[in-house]
């Protein structure tokens, strides 16, 4: 019987691919009519991090490459990405190497990069999405840095995810050029560049086109 069993195994390669996907989404196999509500809840949660909270590469990649996971799941149990979708997106260019030209260059394009998630359920678009932003904001790091360097950097106790108010510095500067405030923010978002850059980036996204696609 047992021996039945490892042929029965060996000759449904299609099951146990099935078996091992809905194992990633933590479910056993009689609960396959879940698997699709469970890959969304999921889904739901990554999505809803990207636009709630700023754009750290290394916490954004994780979840990029989960999401990349889960569109390989769909693929295993049989819902297929569809082909020919624009993953990337126009975004503006940046006018003029100025420390709040470049901020408001990147508050912008990310918060298109999240206008058109939000308005998404497909998995690899938001992993597009949030991958675009990654690269805008590793683009944004490099070229402060460039320009910053009559700013000496402030040590600070921040954790991995602060990023200073920078709606509220773009203000500051417009009223009061590069103030003492301004100063003292501009030097702690340099010390947390320095601290851990996002340059270059490496995008996680470079095997999209080996996912599985719709027949």
């Amino acid at each position: 019987m047992q021996f039945v069993n490892v042929l029965a195994f060996r000759m449904n390669p299609c099951q146990r691919q099935k078996e091992e996907a809905l194992a990633l989404l933590g479910l056993p196999p009689n609960r396959m009519g879940d698997w699709e509500s469970v890959l969304q809840d999921q889904m739901f949660t990554i999505r809803n991090f990207f636009l709630s909270q700023p754009v750290s590469v290394i916490l954004y990649v994780s979840r990029i490459r989960k999401l990349l996971q889960l569109v390989q799941i769909e693929g295993s149990l049989g819902h297929y990405r569809k082909t020919g979708m624009a993953f990337a997106l126009d975004l503006p260019a940046l006018d003029s190497p100025s420390i709040i030209s470049l901020i408001r260059w990147k508050e912008l394009c990310h918060a298109l990069s999240r206008t058109a998630m939000a308005k998404s359920n497909e998995l690899d678009y938001i992993a597009a999405q949030a991958d675009q932003m990654c690269s805008v904001e590793a683009k944004y790091e490099e070229y402060f840095l460039q320009i910053s360097g009559e700013i000496t950097p402030l040590r600070n106790n921040h954790s991995m995810s602060w990023r200073p108010n920078y709606g509220a510095l773009i203000l500051e500067i417009d009223r009061n050029g590069l103030s003492q405030i301004a100063l003292s923010l501009l030097a702690e978002e340099k010390a947390r560049i320095l601290a851990k850059p996002s340059f270059p980036y490496y995008s996680p996204l470079l095997s999209i086109q080996n996912l599985p696609h719709e027949p």
